[in-house]
């Protein structure tokens, strides 16, 4: 794992299934491309590239204490924010389809642990992220903000004012557990198993982006 934070962000890793679709990011988890994402689907293989998934945003919920686990970029000055990358410990790519980031905070003296790997299917279109946790015998809820832009891979999304009267992008619906994300002609599914869907659909602006 790169020590510093511009060693971090240059290093960067690549995942692809075999179809045209990829995932790419840096060792600080933080995008500096508007391609980067947990998984970009060639719609109509190879082509018509679409970012389905940019990023999860994970929170730790251990007792009264909350642990963020994302980072992201911000702004013109590049804030980060919510800051988890001071959890992350290492990222290991551990096949040519699966990358492993590993977590770790200590609370009253107890270890806190969690491993993320990210998997691409090679037969379909389609990603998976697993979690393992080790909350070290404490109770522990998990909270999962999937962010799905469903856009080109090589536009942004962007709005004149704030609003939801100047926002178009995609839409959601809660099936059981599961989510429907749908933009024009495009439709995907996310399915979390165990877990309770929510729909909290929320806007996040200025994605900063270096490269």
């Amino acid at each position: 794992m790169p020590s510093t934070i511009d060693d971090q962000l240059s290093r960067e890793w690549l995942l692809t299934d075999g179809m045209g679709g990829f995932a790419m990011g840096t060792f600080a988890e933080a995008h500096t491309r508007r391609y980067h994402g947990l998984f970009v689907a060639a719609t109509a293989p190879p082509v018509r590239r679409r970012l389905l998934l940019h990023a999860v945003f994970e929170r730790l919920i251990v007792g009264s204490t909350v642990l963020e686990l994302a980072s992201q970029r911000f702004g013109p000055t590049f804030q980060e924010h919510p800051g988890g990358r001071a959890l992350l410990k290492k990222v290991a790519v551990i096949d040519g389809r699966t990358l492993e980031w590993r977590y770790a905070a200590t609370i009253d003296g107890d270890a806190i642990r969690l491993i993320k790997r990210l998997t691409l299917h090679t037969d379909r279109p389609g990603a998976e992220v697993h979690y393992t946790l080790d909350a070290g015998g404490r109770d522990m809820r998990v909270e999962l903000r999937p962010m799905t832009p469903l856009r080109d891979f090589h536009e942004l999304d962007r709005v004149h004012g704030r609003g939801p009267e100047h926002e178009s992008g995609p839409t959601a619906s809660v099936e059981g557990n599961d989510f429907r994300i749908t933009r024009d002609d495009l439709a995907v599914r996310l399915t979390c198993e165990g877990a309770t869907a929510r729909h909290d659909p929320d806007w996040w602006y200025d994605f900063a982006y270096s490269i």
